[in-house]
């Protein structure tokens, strides 16, 4: 309901009539409109996180495992349904400034942190340059990712059969970009010593 009437558009008794229970429940559980409100979005952050959680990537190598990473990020936040959670925290974020921030950056925390141990290993095998900290280079990938992509899918602009192809060489490129700056100095992008 609120993903497709906005916050203002949900009433307490609106919901109820819609999914049962009573405004005790309600706001015995959650303090009311809000308080559903951001437990709403917490949960869409966590099913992201929890997804992205769940790839394998121990056994790939950097360029297979961020390239499975980028598409399957950008596959999660593409769906119609968290375009409008996006646009949602965007309408809303002034409203709920510190909601917007912690239910926002908690999701994104907690992949960034998981992706950040992940480069944390590759830069001890030598495959990316030491001395960066994952969690900081884990948020610069999801920038690159995921940035132009969906504000372009956020204000309707994304161009028709573009999550087909274009998801993959977006991300492709994506990587590419990426490992030239955090790659190992003596490595090429295809693993292969440079000249």
């Amino acid at each position: 309901m609120f993903l497709s009437c906005g916050y203002e558009g949900v009433s307490v008794d609106g919901l109820i009539h819609r999914v049962g229970g009573s405004r005790r429940n309600v706001y015995g559980v959650y303090g009311g409109k809000e308080g559903l409100f951001v437990a709403t979005v917490r949960s869409m952050c966590e099913e992201i996180s929890s997804q992205l959680g769940a790839l394998q990537l121990d056994g790939a190598d950097t360029r297979d495992g961020l390239l499975l990473y980028g598409q399957r990020l950008l596959e999660l936040l593409l769906q119609p349904r968290m375009l409008a959670i996006h646009r949602l925290m965007v309408a809303e974020g002034q409203r709920f400034p510190e909601q917007a921030h912690a239910l926002c950056s908690n999701g994104r925390d907690r992949a960034a942190l998981a992706l950040g141990q992940w480069f944390a290993v590759r830069q001890q095998r030598g495959e990316l340059r030491a001395g960066l900290d994952g969690s900081l280079l884990a948020q610069r990938f999801f920038d690159l990712v995921i940035a132009g992509p969906q504000l372009q899918a956020v204000i309707g602009q994304l161009p028709l059969g573009w999550t087909d192809g274009g998801l993959r060489q977006h991300v492709e490129a994506t990587v590419d970009l990426f490992l030239r700056g955090a790659g190992a100095a003596m490595t090429s992008i295809q693993g292969e010593p440079t000249p």
